[in-house]
This record gives C-alpha cells, structure tokens and sequence, in this order.
C-alpha cells in the first residue's frame, strides 16, 4: 500500500466550498425547520386551548386528533379516512372545546361524571382507527403509490345531475318508506345512495386541479340538508 496516497484515496473530491459528504453530515433543510415551526405552533395551540377548557382531557383529546392526522394523512389521493376519523373524534370530544369557547357546560356535563365517558370514546376510536391503519399499510413512511382504478364511465356533469336528482327524491322516498312498513328498510337504504354519489363527485371535484368552489358550495348545501333534515 502507498503510504503517500491521501487519506480519501480512490473517492471522488470536488474542488472549492464543496465536499462529499460522508455519513453522519447534518445538512439543515428549510422543510425540517418548517416542520419544527409546525410544532410548536400545534403544541402552544394545544396548551392555549386546555388552559381555556380547564381540563386536562382536551389535551389528551388534541393529542389523539394530531396522531390520528399524522398517520392517516398518508392515504393517497384524498383524505377520506382521516376525516372519518374526525369526525368519530368530534362526536366524542365536542363537548369539552364547546365549553372552552363559549364558557358553558351543557347539562350532561354537570349532572355526570363525563370523563370516564370520553376516556372510553377516545380509546374506542383509536383502536378502530389503528386497526385500520395497521391494515391499510399507512403506518409506514410516506411514499408516492400509483392507483390504477378504474373510472366510473360517467363525466363529471353526468354525476352532478345524478347527484341533484338525488337529493330532490331523497325526501319523497324518506316520506313514503314509513308509510309502506313492509317495504320501509329497502326505501330508506335506496335514500342513501346519494352519499354514494356525493363521495364520487367530490372526488373527481378533488382534480387535479381541484375545484374548491363547487366543493364548498356542496358541502354548505349538505350542512344546510343536514339542519333541515330534523
């Protein structure tokens, strides 16, 4: 052996302010220091809003919410799981950040013992969602997945008017399945079908690009429905 060669013999050097780079070399990126700003905010936020709620369950309820968020957020195209799982997570927790913005507890609050209650909700929900998260494969790193689905052969259009005429019928269907009792269950699962096609419009709606105009307005008119269905 040479004992005259450099010490990085053999590897490529390259010449001025640059140098390869060896295992071990930190090299500061401007999205990890995005992420660290991310949370902090996310963790001041959390602080703000327990100290407001009087009660320590708010942050558990928040740090049950980021968690799900961080793993189900891997779903590629849109997030479907992850809003369901907001959703089951709100019907759970609402009570307590209802009570830290407004400074009111409904009456369930002050008549029973409620944090045994939402302890058990938020165990039961993330246990479902891990489930399905395990299953799903999203527990693992985030990577590009190429979906080869096949397309419902209906354009966009062609679903928005199926969509609107089933919206118009669910009401008349819901009015007549009571008053055919053999019949009822059928009609009120033929109702939600529009759900079905709610879920394939706003996925299309998705893009890219994404129209985030029609999807607003459809999901006002869903909320609208939705108040109005009581």
């Amino acid at each position: 052996m040479n004992e005259n060669l450099p010490a990085h013999a053999g590897v490529p050097t390259l010449t001025g302010a640059a140098r390869p780079l060896y295992y071990g070399d930190a090299q500061p990126t401007p999205a990890g220091g995005m992420r660290h700003l991310t949370g902090v905010v996310l963790i001041f936020g959390a602080a703000i809003v327990t100290i407001l709620a009087n009660d320590w369950l708010a942050l558990l309820a928040l740090t049950v919410l980021w968690v799900g968020w961080r793993y189900l957020s891997r779903e590629p195209g849109a997030p479907i799981a992850a809003t369901a799982f907001t959703y089951q997570w709100m019907q759970v927790t609402i009570a307590i950040f209802y009570a830290a913005l407004t400074g009111r507890e409904i009456l369930d609050m002050r008549i029973v013992d409620y944090r045994p209650m939402i302890i058990v909700g938020l165990a039961s929900v993330a246990a479902m969602f891990t489930g399905y998260t395990i299953g799903a494969g999203f527990y693992k790193r985030r990577r590009t997945v190429v979906v080869n689905s096949l397309l419902i052969p209906l354009s966009r259009s062609q679903i928005a008017v199926f969509y609107v005429a089933s919206v118009a019928v669910t009401g008349t269907i819901q009015h007549f399945a009571w008053s055919l009792p053999a019949i009822t269950q059928i009609l009120l699962v033929l109702s939600l079908a529009r759900f079905g096609l709610l879920f394939i419009l706003v996925t299309r709606l998705l893009g890219p690009p994404a129209n985030w105009g029609w999807i607003a307005l459809i999901a006002t008119m869903e909320l609208a429905l939705g108040f109005g269905g009581y």
